[in-house]
């Protein structure tokens, strides 16, 4: 039997089932027809290979014989040397579970299918490959995984390499179909090219490397009703003369990757009805000039684009992002967008986007504008220092429904419009400048163009910026702000209208400043105007002059502050035009100056903050209603101004007439001044705040008019001082002043100033009696004494702060900060402190004639010694003085010589005590020399020692008189002197190991101190030299006994009780007095005029020339304790 029929008796028994199943129904007459022309069929299957030549000579022709490879079972063909097979049609791996492979490799190998579609995969599993210079032809077309559970694959590869077909190539029809074109090799393709035909079947194509190249004359579908997924990388081209469609059908879904290579199509339809994923990266291009694109086509298409690194690029002349469906491209890390004419959310529904990131990358429009929103939604955002470059407009909600939103983010982002941008056209559009981005246009700037129209555009942060080169407008027909805030700024090189038309139209500059040749609000519309927070807005450099409520029938609006902290308006002029006009004043600020002219006819409202006029306004005929805050007039204002309760007005300008309403204030000056008027009303229930100083200067109100009182408070502020029983005059009138206030007040409801107020035919005056002395409400001595002090300076800032005060508490701790009572107090410390000296020099005397302070040595000729002290104690307060505290420390130092049975020597020490009086915010020290002589003997047991001492104190003190409303840092420096004698009887007792020592002394101190004068304000004290005396005697006993060291040193201890007593002045006192004031006294707190007196020490000869000592000592007494340490030493020569 042939090959011929067996063959064909094999299809006809596979096939006859299928056929009777699917032509059920069919006349006789038809199935016969349709079995007629069946073919004769070359079959390797079964295992079996085929080589050509080898197994057939080459060329194997087999005419109009289809080849089958792969029937049911498993066949190979390998094609190579140079062979040829040139069957009908080449079906590989047709039925299912069969497997077929196709190799045909090397220079002049070759298979060409001459009749119908080539197929590879029907039903089962085939594999075509073509390499190493070989060629295939399916001049018919070609099919890879034809049926449901086909799979077909197809490799070119190899430089050389080609395949050529003049039609139909679909890569995945009901199955899945695989081409992989690498390594150089080329196909050139003259029919239409479908990756996943079917629903839910898979075509895959990879283009890779260089010099690898599909030419497709006709159209490409990646993604029909299945999906396709096409690769095109490492240097490989692949170019669609025609139409290239991702994601076709609604079943559709197309990835196109296009990595490191390049891409061309005729046109671009990515997400028809399905779903297209394209990925450009690594330098890939996908497009060219002059060719459109469309992403979204249709409602259901859904489309989204990837373009990333240095060199990735697509390019596209008409593209259209998102026509009806949903659209997003992202552009990151230095690829290209390039475009010529792009529109974003072209039809209703529909969503476009764009998203640019990072340095490099770049969106250039080419040839011309850019739509974000026409009738449906456009989104772009660029972020990280992306740039967006526009040969022409960029255009934002275009027509009514349309929405569009441009976001520009991050230092170095940028877009450039080589002519205007439009933000909301007739539709509603977002134009936002953040953290460092930029926006430059050559032309104008319109938002907010067509009635129903809303546009709002916003540049906020440092560094962020927009430059404008031509004309802004804000609000022509439609809606429409711009706002620069935080450190932003923008420029309009032209001309600056804020509602334009039949429109409204605000521009916001808080924390920004914007800068613009001529700026209208207001012009036949509503135009407002909002500078908050530090922002600025200048016109014509700072010289222009900015028009409000430009037409009749117009309203502008102008709000400084807008309830936060004002902003500036540089202009010379603020011309309010026909219509109607606001201008508000609602900030935070304290010292606000507003320095343009105004002129024409406005409503101004101040109703928070400090706001000073400083230009000439007499030119401005509205009306001033001062609501809040506080108004001050340094220039001139014309018009009829309002008070109302809770506000001020104040200033030294020129107005026209005033009404100040009940709760109102006004008080002229910024400090003192006066204020000038045509004619001012007082209501009831209004105030009039006068500052009034030393001088006998104060507030003034003078009119060139009447001045007419309905009532009304006067109240009284020391500024700083006051004059008392002195008239101030507050009013005055160059024509009448009709009525009276009801009553005048001092600021701080005051203790001791009652004001009064008297009139004449033009004039009003104020004068402050004292109607308490200041002693009249002190309590202590000290107090009486310091506002007895005060009383009679009569003037200055602290007679002027203690006469304000309001509470008999407040004086009371006023008197108290003034009085310089540490003066006093230090004598105290000094006096107490001269023990110290004359406690060294009686025990050097004991410690050589063997008393208890030492171990006794020997009556040598000559010796050297030297003391040291260290102490701290408190005295307490005693109701009328303050405590204080004093740290000491110091040394003696002294030399002596025997003449016979007595010894005499000199001493000179030096020492530093610091002091402070907590309660009276003082503090001081001083730096004490002190010179000697001293001597002693022994008689018959009975120890005599006596001595003299002066000590010179540099004295420095400082402190702080500070009270309710006033504050005076003083400072003074002087010398002072104590002077002292001294003596001691000592009896010595032997009782064993122990020795006792009944001891009496007395000395006599005298303490004097310089005249001085504080450093300071008006709180400074002066004083005249000062002297007092003092005695002590101290009864008591000393104690020691011996410590057993074994040979070498020997040691005692040592100890002492006794009671210490004091006469003379035991109060110390200090006579002061305010310049010009009669002096005063004040008193310190007193020396302990009994106390206990202890010792406690370590007396150690440690050679026969050479001892040492230390010992505790402190007394303590009611009122007072003082604790310390001496440490002594001797040495003989």
């Amino acid at each position: 039997m042939s090959t011929y029929v067996s063959t064909f008796r094999r299809q006809a028994a596979v096939y006859r089932p299928l056929l009777t199943m699917a032509l059920a129904g069919v006349s006789a007459t038809a199935l016969t027809l349709a079995l007629v022309p069946a073919r004769a069929q070359e079959v390797i299957d079964g295992g079996q290979t085929v080589n050509v030549p080898g197994d057939h000579a080459s060329p194997w022709n087999l005419g109009a014989v289809d080849l089958i490879v792969g029937e049911a079972g498993a066949g190979t063909l390998i094609v190579e040397n140079g062979g040829i097979v040139i069957p009908a049609v080449v079906q590989v791996g047709r039925l299912a579970g069969s497997n077929g492979t196709v190799t045909v490799t090397g220079a002049g190998s070759n298979l060409t299918s001459t009749g119908s579609i080539m197929q590879i995969g029907l039903e089962g599993t085939g594999v075509v490959t073509v390499s190493g210079g070989a060629s295939l032809d399916t001049a018919a077309g070609l099919v890879i995984g034809h049926f449901a559970g086909g799979e077909g694959t197809l490799n070119v590869s190899g430089p050389g390499t080609t395949w050529t077909t003049a039609n139909q190539v679909t890569v995945g029809s009901q199955g899945t179909g695989t081409v992989n074109l690498t390594d150089g090799a080329s196909v050139i393709h003259g029919g239409p090219l479908t990756l996943g035909l079917g629903a839910h079947r898979s075509g895959y194509v990879v283009v890779s490397g260089a010099g690898t190249n599909w030419e497709a004359t006709q159209n490409a579908v990646v993604g029909d009703a299945g999906n396709g997924d096409l690769r095109v990388e490492d240097g490989a081209t692949f170019d669609v003369t025609q139409d290239l469609v991702i994601g076709d059908d609604l079943t559709g879904l197309g990835y196109l990757t296009v990595n490191d290579a390049q891409l061309t199509f005729g046109t671009l339809s990515a997400g028809v009805d399905g779903y297209a994923y394209v990925w450009i990266e690594d330098g890939g291009t996908l497009g060219s000039a002059g060719h459109d694109a469309v992403f979204g086509v249709n409602a259901d298409g859904e489309a989204g684009m990837q373009i990333t690194g240095a060199g990735s690029t697509f390019t596209g002349n008409l593209t259209t992002i998102a026509e009806a469906g949903k659209a997003t491209i992202s552009v990151s890390d230095g690829a290209r967008l390039e475009t010529g004419i792009t529109t974003l959310g072209n039809q209703a529904g529909s969503l476009g986007e764009v998203h640019l990131s990072g340095p490099g990358t770049v969106w250039a429009n080419t040839v011309d504008d850019i739509y974000v929103g026409r009738l449906g939604e456009g989104i772009v955002t660029a972020a990280g220092g992306a740039r967006i470059d526009a040969i022409s407009y960029v255009r934002l909600g275009t027509d009514v429904d349309g929405r569009g939103t441009v976001a520009l983010t991050g230092a170095g982002t940028a877009l450039e419009a080589g002519v205007a941008i439009e933000i909301a056209k007739s539709g509603l559009g977002e134009f936002i400048v953040a953290d460092g981005a930029s926006v430059k246009h050559d032309g104008d700037l319109l938002i907010g163009q067509s009635n129903g129209s809303m546009g709002i555009a916003e540049v906020s942060g440092a560094g962020s910026s927009w430059q404008g080169l031509g004309d802004a407008t804000i609000g022509e027909a439609g809606v429409g702000a711009f706002a620069v805030t935080d450190g932003a700024s923008a420029n309009f090189a032209g001309s600056t209208v804020v509602g334009a038309l039949a429109g409204g139209g605000a521009l916001w500059a808080d924390g920004g400043t914007i800068s613009t040749g001529t700026l209208t609000l207001g012009d036949a519309a509503n135009g407002t105007l909002v500078v908050e927070n530090g922002g600025s807005v200048t016109v014509g450099g700072g010289t222009g002059t900015l028009l409000v409520g430009a037409q009749a029938g117009s309203h502008g609006t102008i709000s400084i502050g807008n309830g936060n902290g004002a902003g500036t308006i540089e202009a010379a002029k603020i011309q309010f035009g026909a219509g109607d006009s606001n201008l508000f004043f609602s900030h935070t600020d304290e010292d606000y100056r507003f320095d343009p002219i105004l002129e024409g006819t406005a409503q101004i409202e101040h109703g928070g903050g400090t706001t000073i006029l400083t230009a000439d306004s007499s030119g401005f005929t509205g009306s001033t209603a001062v609501t809040g805050g506080r108004l001050a007039v340094e220039g001139a204002l014309g018009g009829t101004v309002a008070v109302e309760s809770g506000a001020m007005l104040a200033g030294m300008g020129v107005l026209d007439t005033v009404t100040v309403a009940s709760g109102g204030t006004v008080a002229p000056g910024n400090s003192i001044g006066t204020l000038t008027v045509d004619s001012i009303t007082f209501d009831a229930g209004s105030i009039y705040a006068v500052e009034v100083n030393g001088a006998g200067a104060s507030d003034l109100v003078s009119a060139t008019g009447t001045i007419l009182i309905n009532g009304g408070t006067v109240n009284v502020e020391r500024f700083p001082d006051i004059l008392v029983g002195s008239p101030y005059t507050i009013l005055t009138s160059a024509g009448t002043l009709n009525g009276t206030f009801d009553g005048a007040t001092f600021a701080s409801g005051s203790l001791f100033i009652t004001p009064t107020l008297t009139y004449d035919g033009s004039n009003a005056y104020v004068t402050l009696a004292q109607t308490t002395d200041f002693a009249d409400v002190a309590l202590t001595p000290n107090q009486k004494a310091a506002a007895a002090g005060i009383q009679s300076v009569g003037a200055g800032g602290a007679f002027s702060a203690i006469a304000a005060l309001a509470s008999i508490e407040a004086a009371r701790e006023a008197f108290d900060a003034v009085s310089g009572e540490i003066h006093a107090s230090a004598k105290t410390a000094f006096v107490e402190d001269s023990r110290f000296v004359r406690e060294a020099a009686i025990a050097r005397v004991r410690s050589v004639s063997g008393g208890a302070q030492a171990p006794a040595s020997a009556l040598d000729a000559m010796e050297f010694w030297g003391h040291g002290f260290g102490a701290f104690g408190e005295w307490d307060g005693d109701g009328n003085a303050a405590g204080i505290e004093r740290s000491i420390g110091g040394f003696v130092l002294g030399g002596d010589a025997l003449a016979d049975d007595w010894r005499f020597g000199l001493l000179a020490g030096y020492g530093h005590t610091g002091f402070d009086v907590d309660d009276r915010d003082s503090s001081g020290s001083a730096a004490s020399y002190h010179l000697g002589a001293y001597g002693g003997t022994q008689v018959n047991g009975f120890g005599l020692a006596f001595g003299g001492a002066y000590s010179w104190h540099d004295v420095e003190i400082d402190r702080t008189a500070a009270f309710d409303g006033f504050a005076d840092a003083l400072s003074s420096s002087y010398w002072a002197g104590t002077g002292q004698i001294f003596g001691e009887v000592n009896y010595g007792l032997d009782m064993g190991s122990a020795r006792f020592e009944p001891f009496a002394n007395l000395a006599l101190v005298h303490h004097s101190t310089q005249g001085f004068a504080e450093d300071g304000g008006s709180a400074a004290l002066e004083a005249g030299s000062q002297a007092s005396g003092n005695a002590f005697t101290m009864l008591g006993v000393r104690m020691e006994t011996d410590l057993a060291l074994g040979e070498g040193p020997s040691a005692r201890l040592t100890g002492m009780i006794g009671w210490r007593h004091a006469f003379g002045d035991d109060t110390p006192e200090a006579t002061l007095n305010f310049a010009g004031g009669d002096p005063f006294t004040v008193a310190g707190p007193p020396i302990a005029r009994d106390a206990l007196a202890l010792e406690a020490g370590l007396a150690i000869s440690v050679s026969p020339t050479a001892s040492f000592g230390l010992a505790y000592s402190g007394t303590v007494a009611s009122n007072a304790q003082d604790h310390g340490l001496k440490a002594s030493f001797s040495a003989k020569f």
